[in-house]
């Protein structure tokens, strides 16, 4: 079943895999305060192009492998017989930022098949994710929230959307249903109910990010490009100069672009006067390319750092050298909890390409939710969203093996932790991808490409 872009926000337990509208494409938006909030935070952490389904391709588009229908039989665990647990995922699964987004609803399919087809369920009991697409506009976040509270009885909420966060925050709190993981940069840890227990980076962390990327790269400076249609953006440049000093980068300053813009000649005259080791990006993948052609031809031969990562995006943009951060595990991880990703999304994620942030974070809170339930006793009777909460609240010192950035501890009272961690990624020469070295101790405690660093404090 697809989902009818032009309707209310509704479910659908058989995601859209197919390719959206592309990542860089606008929407009008009714409320200046959405639009606000959504140039700001898609630039800062889901301005980026996304994998789009292969919808029935008989070979995996990242890696050449089978696709699930030609893979041989997982090993079949019994079959759960308890009551059903249903969780909702909203995520921007079409509109603007489609292509970021519209994985998550595939991941968390291929999710729920691997745990109830080969792991008997959770405790037994069967679970079910339904995705509610908020077409990237809080209104729409607000009415799925109700709609699956009020009418299909989840137990917890998930968010892949830069809006939905501070729409529904407020209202699942007063109903006692949590949230958890997802995208949290849109509101602070500390300004978040209870609740809602995060599992990924916020602001102003993820902003300061790149400075720490440019360093693992071996540069001396950067130059931040920003969107110019928002006033908000300017934010990012302004956290880029007070925080890449702390790690060793001279910031050189920042540079404005819209998207629609025909032209980058004076931007790349300011970029390439400047003599930067490296650009920062924060727009779109289209004035990304414009930048990039013309910047070359002025000159400049350094590489390009990306806030967030997508492999399509890599691809997208030829043969520069590129670095990104990722606030999702790296989905070429060799560690077998990443290897237990792939070949679950292989096996039942309908051809969706598993290279991407999102569709790794997806992956990650619903694997947190798995592991917080296992380990409550009173799970082994019909599961609530009271007794979700009480599970997370026994969360302490959660890595799932490398999976989360940095060791996670939820308390009754207070505020998910503020999350300060991350991977940083580079796609190769030969196009390949690897986890970056970095200097100091790892932020989650995992060793090899699954081993995350952090910011400074």
């Amino acid at each position: 079943m697809t989902i009818d872009p032009a309707g209310d926000a509704h479910h659908t337990s058989e995601t859209n895999a197919g390719c959206r509208q592309p990542r860089g494409s606008q929407v009008a938006l009714k409320k200046s305060r959405s639009c606000r909030r959504i140039a700001l935070t898609g630039v800062v952490a889901a301005l980026v192009l996304s994998a789009c389904g292969g919808g029935g391709s008989a070979v995996d588009s990242a890696t050449g492998n089978p696709l699930a229908s030609d893979l041989p039989p997982a090993g079949a665990g019994p079959t759960p017989t308890g009551t059903p647990i249903t969780i909702g995922l909203i995520a921007s699964s079409t509109g603007a930022f489609s292509e970021t987004y519209a994985p998550a609803g595939p991941v968390s399919q291929a999710w729920a098949d691997m745990v109830n087809k080969e792991l008997g369920g959770i405790n037994g009991h069967p679970v079910t994710v339904k995705v509610y697409d908020d077409q990237l506009q809080a209104d729409k976040a607000a009415a799925a929230a109700r709609e699956a509270v009020e009418q299909d009885g989840v137990v917890a909420i998930a968010i892949e959307s830069s809006v939905a966060g501070p729409a529904i925050a407020d209202y699942l709190d007063s109903k006692g249903v949590p949230i958890i993981g997802g995208v949290n940069f849109a509101r602070s840890a500390e300004n978040s109910p209870s609740t809602w227990f995060g599992t990924d980076i916020q602001a102003p962390q993820i902003l300061q990010t790149t400075a720490n990327v440019a360093k693992d790269a071996g540069l001396h400076s950067t130059v931040g490009v920003v969107c110019s249609e928002v006033p908000e953006c300017a934010a990012i440049g302004k956290v880029q100069q007070a925080y890449a000093p702390k790690v060793g980068i001279d910031y050189k300053g920042t540079v404005t672009m819209a998207a629609d813009d025909t032209s980058a000649t004076a931007q790349c005259l300011q970029i390439v006067n400047e003599k930067p080791g490296g650009i920062a990006g924060y727009v779109t993948s289209n004035p990304l390319s414009k930048l990039l052609v013309e910047c070359r031809t002025q000159g400049y031969t350094g590489p390009l750092i990306l806030v967030s990562t997508y492999a399509k995006l890599f691809e997208s943009l030829g043969d520069t050298p590129m670095y990104g951060m990722s606030t999702g595990f790296p989905w070429f991880a060799d560690a077998a909890p990443a290897k237990q990703f792939r070949d679950a999304v292989q096996r039942y994620g309908h051809g969706v390409d598993y290279r991407g942030y999102v569709q790794t974070t997806t992956w990650s809170t619903l694997e947190l939710f798995r592991k917080a339930m296992q380990k409550d006793p009173a799970s082994s009777a019909d599961v609530t969203s009271a007794s979700v909460l009480g599970a997370y609240r026994q969360v302490k010192d959660e890595t799932l093996d490398g999976l989360l950035p940095q060791p996670l501890t939820f308390t009754k009272d207070g505020p998910s932790p503020a999350i300060s961690c991350f991977w940083t990624i580079e796609r190769d020469s030969k196009g390949e991808f690897k986890r970056v070295a970095f200097e100091g101790k790892s932020g989650n405690g995992a060793k090899g490409d699954l081993a995350s660093e952090c910011v400074q404090s």
